[in-house]
Parts: C-alpha cells; structure tokens; sequence
C-alpha cells in the first residue's frame, strides 16, 4: 500500500475514512451511450471520469474533454497497462504540489487529504495543456504515458492513484 500522496478535495466531497471506488452506471441515456460507456469502462469510473466523460462538468476541469478523449485514446492503443485517467484519483507526491495545485485550481478554503492506494502512475500534468496542433498534442500525449517531458517545457507532476484510495486524513499544513 502506497501511502502519502496529497489530494485537493475540491469538491468537499472526502472525509477521514472513506474509500473511493469506480462508479457504475447504469442509467445513461439514450441506451446506446451506455452500452459504450459499458463497453469501454465496464467496471465503472472515478469521479473524474464522471466528470470529464460521462458529463463533460468542466466546473473543477483543468484540461478540456477533447484533450482527455484524446490523452484515452493514446493510452488505450499505445499505453494500455497504464491507468486510465478516467478510472484514477488524482493526488500529488508532497504537501507542497498539493499546496500549489490548490492555489493554481481551487480556492484557499479546499481541504488537503492524505490518501494512500495500491497503485499509482507519476506523469506530467502541464502536458495536458491545448496544444497548437494535433502533431504537438499527440506529441504530447505520447510524453505523457510515457512519463517524460519534452526539454523546456514546464512539469507539474500528478500522481494517478487505482481505486481503491482510501482517505487517510488531513494534511497538516
């Protein structure tokens, strides 16, 4: 078990104890979206996969579903042992990313939790950028499941974390 990574609770959805899992859906509609939500995700998503794929909820987005479809795609025919950003949690390696997260994405009041899971992927955030065109952005998404950054570019390490996470408690800050 993998403890120690920092997540930003935008949401203020998390408490000490609780365990994020997949969410599986069964009421999408019209009843073929579901099934190809189902034949790409059977076992469900995170909420960022709720978010960014099953409603495109760009209120806490940092990147556009564009993007994330296509950082999938490239994962799924390139990467396909590396997790899916919409099966992952979200969370950084220290106290101090987690701190700069919250004041780049979030507002002051977003708590910081200590998380722990059994598995994790370590890739460049800053990558997820809208790139100028579809060369740089397959580019780009390449160096991201490939865990590296092209020289000169700017890095923001994430941490994807495979359900389930469990919520350990507050970070002191």
């Amino acid at each position: 078990m993998n403890a120690g990574f920092y997540t930003v609770d935008r949401k203020g959805s998390l408490q000490q104890g609780q365990t994020m899992e997949l969410i599986r859906f069964d009421d999408v509609d019209p009843p073929e979206l579901q099934e190809h939500l189902d034949m790409l995700f059977p076992k469900g998503v995170t909420a960022h996969g709720d978010n960014s794929f099953v409603k495109n909820d760009t209120h806490f987005q940092i990147s556009s579903y564009t993007i994330e479809l296509v950082w999938e795609n490239v994962r799924r025919a390139h990467f396909p042992t590396t997790p899916s950003r919409f099966q992952s949690v979200f969370a950084v390696e220290t106290l101090r990313a987690a701190q700069a997260f919250r004041n780049a994405f979030g507002q002051a009041d977003h708590k910081i939790w200590i998380v722990e899971a059994q598995s994790s992927f370590r890739a460049n955030m800053d990558l997820l950028r809208n790139a100028s065109t579809a060369l740089v952005t397959s580019y780009l998404a390449h160096l991201y499941w490939a865990q590296q950054s092209p020289s000169g570019h700017s890095e923001f390490w994430e941490t994807l974390l495979t359900p389930p996470v469990r919520v350990l408690g507050l970070a002191d800050e």
